[in-house]
């Protein structure tokens, strides 16, 4: 399980066996979830941080219409948006989309894997780019694509993304 969250972030890095030990130690405590769990409420106070290591989830907003749009897939191996903890809440909610394993970690231990290992902190840096640009093509999507495009798009990402991680 562990792999995929750290190949990942390879890509991104050339990480060290110390960088990786330390990468499998964030993801220390796991537990399951279930479909349609939240796993972080939008506007939560002190939103949690996790890595999906099995099962699907997404990242969503509330509309005042009562209507939510979906702004991101996690798959396995992805990080939850884990810079929110810098606004000190939630800024979207992150529901389970199927059964699955989440490792919840405390974010300080973040801040002190990222003051510790350059190479952690320059694979965690290209995750949230990556993260940033799979968000300005659903903008696109979203707004000047027709259904079947944005159908087609989403299904190559989803593909190109676990290709990635095995």
């Amino acid at each position: 399980m562990p792999n995929r969250f750290i190949r990942k972030l390879a890509y991104g890095a050339d990480l060290t066996e110390g960088d990786r030990a330390c990468l499998t130690n964030l993801i220390r405590r796991t537990r399951a979830v279930e479909p349609r769990q939240c796993l972080v409420a939008e506007d939560e106070g002190t939103p949690r941080v996790f890595v999906m290591l099995e099962g699907w989830a997404f990242c969503s907003k509330l509309l005042t219409s009562g209507h939510r749009l979906i702004t991101d897939l996690l798959l396995p191996g992805d990080m939850n948006h884990w810079q929110a903890n810098l606004l000190g809440y939630a800024d979207h909610s992150v529901t389970a989309l199927t059964r699955g394993v989440v490792a919840e970690i405390d974010f300080t231990e973040i801040l002190e894997a990222l003051e510790r290992s350059p190479n952690i902190a320059r694979a965690l840096r290209w995750s949230l780019l990556q993260t940033d640009s799979i968000l300005r093509q659903a903008l696109i999507n979203n707004g000047r694509r027709m259904a079947v495009l944005r159908i087609a798009h989403l299904i190559c990402e989803v593909r190109a993304r676990l290709q990635g991680r095995g």
